[in-house]
């Protein structure tokens, strides 16, 4: 008899992510869309830059507002 292999993946449910990693997951793509949309800006291209720069100016501001929050909770 031939055993029965399941080829579908099942998702991954995490139980819960942490302040710094939700932190750090801003941080690193608003630097990244920031990098992005300055090189795009210097190249003349805005149809990138737009809307590269409204999601780095985002999670920067996300990452200022957590800040405080973070370092004095309560």
């Amino acid at each position: 008899m031939s055993a029965r292999i399941n080829f579908l993946l099942k998702p991954i449910q995490p139980g819960y992510t942490l302040d710094w990693e939700r932190f750090l997951i801003e941080l690193s793509l608003g630097v990244v869309c920031t990098v992005l949309a300055v090189f795009a800006w210097s190249k003349q291209m805005l149809i990138v830059a737009a809307p590269c720069a409204l999601i780095g100016v985002c999670c920067l501001g996300l990452v200022f507002f957590r800040l405080p929050a973070s370092l004095y909770p309560g």
